[in-house]
């Protein structure tokens, strides 16, 4: 299984599983499933997990700066329009 192979090698096989299914939870169809096998897969994947966390804290922390400057940019174009912002 796909999970083994990225068990024994963390660094080469294991950084692409986990970032692959972090992907795939965008899809409501397999977020379920993928976050089942992400789960289990990072309960065994010892100090490389703690990584693969702070790499996911620090894209988060991105896409919420991220999202500020669009809100931003918007309000300071079309000021007095409600602050929404569309993520995709």
């Amino acid at each position: 299984m796909l999970a083994h192979r990225a068990l024994a090698a963390p660094y080469q096989v294991g950084h692409h599983f986990f970032w692959h299914l972090k992907a795939e939870l965008a899809s409501p169809d397999f977020c379920e499933r993928f976050s089942v096998i992400l789960e289990e897969y990072l309960s065994h994947a010892g100090p490389h997990a703690r990584e693969l966390r702070k790499q996911a804290n620090t894209v988060h922390k991105l896409q919420r700066v991220a999202e500020m400057v669009v809100k931003l940019k918007n309000e300071a174009k079309y000021p007095g329009t409600p602050n929404t912002v569309i993520v995709c």
